[in-house]
């Protein structure tokens, strides 16, 4: 009878338990959402944007999990104190806490750690840091959030009276910037994001060797909880949460870097098709510059060749080949040395090939500047218009083209046949010497007039037999009527003109002669006297 009222009253428990247990499982629809809350002031991970709406990390992590658990939800953010008594009072079925005692007052925790926070120390750049361990903060005036983990570790450790509590630590952090005093300890995510979205370059951030702050999930919903650890642990492996991670706790975090070695070597590569692509370039702009000019002169050699006055040929250096060119200006006969050399006299082959050795060494002058051209006076004969004969040329030789160090590469001559122009000027010579030898001889007077009967000059015989200054008459410019006491209109009347003209105690036998050039124009006439 005892066994069976020990087992009736055994059963009877249970399920009383069981049904307690049935009772306490909570169902959320769209009429019943849950209501989770969040600090409005934890920047990245909760916090109110500019439109006033929930953002951050743990609000999109709540999105995806109650998205897999198909459970409806709205979101609330407050003052974290406001947060954790809503949750007491039954107001809010889910939080994010601190995971330690400090918080389990007001539901349970959650098997999951959502955050593990690092802590630091905002200082501006030009103040020192003195805050590197907790210990150090015993005797630090520093800001602290309020109810953060710096907050209530330095109260247990009774250094309360040092900590300077903030309500808005966005404000303080800008008024520690703009002043360039203060510091600050907090969790390092949290000052690293509002230091980059306020742009204060005036503040550097300091690790602090202390105990790390968790958060999980705080809840007096146990089994919610233990839905959430159990989708939590799925999302993780199945690496849903690395790119929610990436956007909002490493935004700045680069891919992987490669191995150094691969950079040095893209950068050789790069360098190398740099240098080869400039070397490109400037042989293909030196070869269309080159193309251009051998254009150039061929179009000018064309234009004198075909007026018959100069020849050209080129000298190519490395080669030691001559290149005759036609009057088309392209090259139309190729020599060696040895057989180009036989159009000239040794004599004058040997001047040609010092001059072209001289262009080729690159000689300079006196004044230290490159020479680049000679001109030589040489006889050869015109072997391409099939004349044997020995003609006398002018020849300019000029560097048409050098190598990048400057050595010559084409020599072009171009030659100009003067044998007439040397012959005339030879004739004219013998000429003038046949007149100075008449003109200045001692048995007779000579006097000249030009074209319009001036006197221009006389020789010294004449002054003589004139008993007068010849050099001053033919600075008064005398002419030949005042001087013969004749009256020609025509100087070419007096051609052949004889007569006698009484000076002092003698008497002039004189006779005139005109000259002319090859058109058979008066230049001039001869008075010559005895």
């Amino acid at each position: 009878m005892g066994r069976l009222l020990i087992t009736i009253l055994c059963f009877s428990l249970l399920t009383v338990n069981v049904s307690a247990l049935s009772d306490s499982v909570i169902t959320y629809t769209e009429d019943r959402p849950l209501v989770f809350e969040d600090s409005e002031s934890i920047w990245p991970f909760s916090f109110l944007n500019d439109k006033g709406e929930p953002e951050g990390y743990c609000i999109d992590l709540l999105r995806l999990l109650m998205q897999e658990l198909h459970i409806p939800y709205v979101v609330r953010l407050k003052n974290h104190q406001e947060v954790l008594q809503d949750l007491k009072d039954g107001k809010a079925d889910l939080i994010l806490g601190l995971g330690d005692v400090y918080e389990e007052k007001y539901g349970h925790y959650g098997r999951t750690t959502i955050t593990l926070l690092t802590q630091s120390v905002a200082t501006p750049k030009s103040q020192e840091v003195t805050i590197k361990s907790f210990r150090d903060l015993k005797n630090q005036q520093v800001i602290v959030k309020d109810s953060s983990l710096c907050h209530h570790l330095m109260v247990d450790y009774g250094w309360g009276d040092h900590a300077i509590v903030s309500h808005d630590i966005a404000q303080a952090i800008q008024d520690i910037n703009a002043k360039g005093e203060g510091q600050i300890v907090w969790n390092t995510p949290t000052l690293k994001w509002l230091i980059k979205h306020y742009q204060l370059d005036n503040l550097m951030l300091t690790p602090v060797s202390m105990p790390h702050g968790e958060t999980k999930f705080l809840s007096n919903d146990q089994h919610l909880l233990d839905l959430i650890d159990k989708t939590y642990a799925e999302l993780c492996a199945a690496n849903q949460l690395a790119e929610l991670g990436k956007k909002w706790l490493y935004p700045d975090r680069e891919a992987p870097q490669r191995p150094i070695w691969e950079w040095y070597f893209a950068g050789l590569a790069l360098l190398f098709f740099a240098v080869i692509l400039y070397l490109f370039i400037r042989v293909r702009q030196r070869d269309q510059r080159t193309t251009a000019r051998y254009q150039q002169l061929a179009s000018q050699f064309t234009r004198i060749a075909k007026s018959g006055k100069v020849r050209f040929w080129a000298y190519l250096v490395n080669k030691q080949q001559f290149i005759w060119y036609n009057e088309d200006g392209h090259p139309a006969d190729t020599y060696d040395a040895n057989e180009f050399m036989k159009r000239y006299s040794k004599e004058d082959a040997t001047k040609l090939t010092a001059a072209l050795e001289r262009l080729v060494t690159r000689h300079v002058d006196d004044k230290g500047h490159e020479e680049q051209e000679e001109t030589l006076e040489l006889r050869a004969k015109d072997m391409e218009c099939g004349d044997q004969e020995l003609h006398d040329f002018v020849v300019d030789l000029t560097v048409l083209r050098h190598t990048r160090r400057g050595k010559p590469l084409v020599i072009v001559a171009g030659k100009k046949d003067i044998t007439k122009e040397l012959r005339l000027k030879k004739v004219n010579a013998e000429r003038s010497l046949r007149y100075l030898s008449v003109f200045y001889n001692d048995e007779s007077g000579v006097i000249y007039f030009n074209s319009d009967g001036i006197l221009m000059n006389a020789n010294p015989k004449a002054s003589e037999l004139f008993e007068c200054d010849i050099d001053e008459m033919v600075k008064k410019r005398v002419h030949i009527n005042k001087l013969f006491f004749t009256a020609f209109t025509n100087l070419k009347d007096a051609d052949g003109h004889r007569g006698f003209l009484t000076v002092g105690s003698h008497a002039i036998d004189f006779q005139m002669k005109t000259v002319h050039n090859d058109k058979k124009e008066l230049i001039g006439l001869f008075v010559f006297c005895v």
